[in-house]
């Protein structure tokens, strides 16, 4: 990826060389002072650390924070979330859950035993949320296979996709379990979203709505550990 962007610097930096030469052949002066300048700038300044600052800009830019998170959960109309300890989620969402007065928190001892309580709820009109590891989504995957997706029941997955790189599309990860998770979603039908900065969070109500309204199971996959507030 970094030098990807070297590249890329390299190439504005002959495509605006040309540009000039147009330009002056033209008599376009102040496009051409203008673009001298931009062309000076780009020359002067090392790739190295235009890179750090656009690295640095998209770290600040892309936290992920818990609590919105669970906002977004109340907000769906979630009352109880039905968790296996993940730890790319336990900071920043199991123990806040865990604490917080207005929601259920029901711990399982093996994720397949949530489908099956998360549907029962569901029977009864009461909305859940499903709180794993992706190693737990693949354990589970008969339970989710047979329950969600022959039976149409709404099992809203939350998934943390341990030891997957910030900024890295889940299929481009260089940990195998993490890059299968989509293909096998797609595989399977299941609608899902990849919630990586404050920027996803927006999709986590819509996404439990429509997965009740339609009867059918959705998951949402954790790309990176959320803050704790």
């Amino acid at each position: 990826r970094w030098r990807q962007k070297v590249v890329i610097l390299q190439q504005i930096k002959v495509n605006i060389h040309y540009y000039c030469a147009a330009l002056e052949q033209e008599n376009f002066s102040t496009g051409l002072v203008l673009t001298r300048n931009y062309a000076t700038l780009l020359a002067n300044v090392p790739p190295w650390k235009l890179c750090t600052y656009n690295q640095r800009s998209r770290t600040m830019s892309e936290n992920l924070t818990g609590s919105l998170i669970i906002q977004e959960m109340k907000e769906s109309g979630v009352k109880t979330v039905l968790t296996v300890p993940d730890k790319t989620t336990a900071d920043g969402l199991l123990r806040p859950i865990a604490a917080d007065a207005d929601l259920r928190h029901v711990r399982t001892c093996k994720e397949d035993e949530t489908i099956g309580i998360s549907a029962a709820l569901s029977y009864s009109g009461h909305r859940s949320l499903i709180l794993i590891q992706y190693t737990g989504l693949l354990y589970s995957m008969n339970a989710i296979r047979a329950v969600a997706v022959e039976y149409q029941t709404p099992i809203c997955l939350m998934v943390g996709l341990l030891g997957k790189e910030p900024g890295v599309l889940p299929t481009e990860s260089k940990r195998f379990g993490v890059k299968i998770i989509e293909p096998i979603l797609d595989t399977m039908g299941i609608v899902h979203h990849v919630i990586e900065t404050d920027d996803d969070i927006e999709k986590i109500s819509p996404a439990i709505n429509n997965a009740y309204e339609t009867s059918s199971p959705v998951a949402m996959l954790i790309g990176r550990p959320p803050l704790a507030s």
